[in-house]
């Protein structure tokens, strides 16, 4: 698992004994194809390295044949704005297959780390907003009773596909949603969404 996927790929980390770490900082410099991907929010999933790379991915796949690093799945964690972290597993000397399912699954839990750390950013104190109250309230008086409860569930970090089951609506119907919120509140981002949830007791 890690945070700030750009500048360092791990604040936790677990290796078999012999078998060599993926590297936490000088991601960029070490893999630049691949945190390129990781910054753009990308799913990374290769049951076969170095064949599954992509030609200008040269840096990566001169690490797959030293290390012997022979698969792997990475899932970000991304809600609405930049990368906030993601959750990786790898395999060296052997081949493994990702399965649909499962990376359909881990999708879900990155989705779920993803509120939560929105959340922990959004209301730590350098998160404070400066903007008034009265005016959040203004712009709050225009959301739909529907809207707000989505403002809600997503500043208590609620995952899409849960609030969609608990206002027995479908998924797609709450991504809209949130983009109505998140436009008429003017969040740029989910944190931003989530401190102006809080200062207007939405969701709590």
């Amino acid at each position: 698992m890690f945070a700030n996927p750009v500048h360092a790929l791990g604040q936790r980390r677990h290796s078999r004994p012999g078998v060599p770490p993926f590297p936490l900082t000088g991601l960029v410099a070490l893999m630049p194809w691949y945190a390129a991907r990781l910054r753009a929010g990308d799913v990374l999933r290769f049951s076969r390295l170095p064949e599954g790379l992509p030609p200008e991915a040269s840096a990566e796949r001169e690490y797959c044949r030293r290390t012997g690093f022979r698969s792997h799945l990475m899932i970000p964690f991304m809600v609405g704005g930049p990368v906030l972290g993601g959750i990786g597993f790898g395999t060296f000397g052997r081949e493994v297959d990702w399965p649909d399912a499962l990376v359909a699954r881990m999708r879900l839990v990155g989705e779920v780390f993803a509120n939560a750390l929105a959340r922990k950013v959004a209301l730590s104190p350098r998160g404070v907003g400066e903007e008034s109250l009265p005016a959040l309230q203004a712009r709050a008086a225009d959301l739909t009773p529907r809207e707000r409860q989505v403002m809600g569930l997503v500043a208590s970090g609620m995952p899409n596909k849960r609030s969609a089951t608990v206002l027995g609506v479908g998924e797609k119907t709450i991504k809209a949603h949130r983009a109505r919120v998140m436009r008429k509140m003017r969040a740029d981002s989910l944190p931003a969404l989530v401190r102006m949830a809080d200062r207007l007791g939405i969701g709590t």
